[in-house]
């Protein structure tokens, strides 16, 4: 499973993956997904977050960083 990392300040860092949006035609609100870092590390499997979580716009290389696991090259 990817794990990433976060530098300090950013340890307690949330990342909206998609924002809750509001039906039209009911008015009910539908959930968002938010990625959320503790004590400065995040795992998933999920591809949508994993894409997020890869966007340099979006700190990659510059505060977030994936952990490479040992045995792959």
């Amino acid at each position: 499973m990817p794990k990433f990392n976060a530098k300090p300040p950013y340890t307690d860092l949330k990342i909206v993956v998609r924002p809750m949006s509001r039906n039209q035609n009911t008015g009910r609100f539908t959930p968002g997904k938010l990625i959320k870092f503790q004590n400065g590390t995040y795992e998933t499997n999920d591809k949508e977050e994993l894409k997020v979580l890869r966007d340099p716009e979006r700190g990659f290389g510059a505060y977030i960083f994936e952990e490479k696991e040992e045995g792959a090259e």
